[in-house]
């Protein structure tokens, strides 16, 4: 798994993610700020440190 498979995964789960909080509407846990965050990373917005594996997944090694 190379770093562009990591990246699809990351946005794939905030679509996920974004699919969930429209289907619950106001029953939905997701702040607004959490919202704002998953539709830059959907529409390629957000910054480097948002998209890297570590803000989802934490410390990694791909050894």
């Amino acid at each position: 798994m190379n770093l562009q498979d990591i990246n699809k995964n990351i946005v794939r789960k905030a679509q996920q993610k974004l699919s969930r909080h429209k289907s619950q509407g106001a029953q939905s846990r997701l702040s607004i700020n959490e919202v704002a965050e998953l539709l830059d990373i959907v529409h390629g917005m957000a910054s480097a440190k948002t998209l890297s594996p570590d803000h989802f997944i934490g410390n990694y090694s791909l050894n």
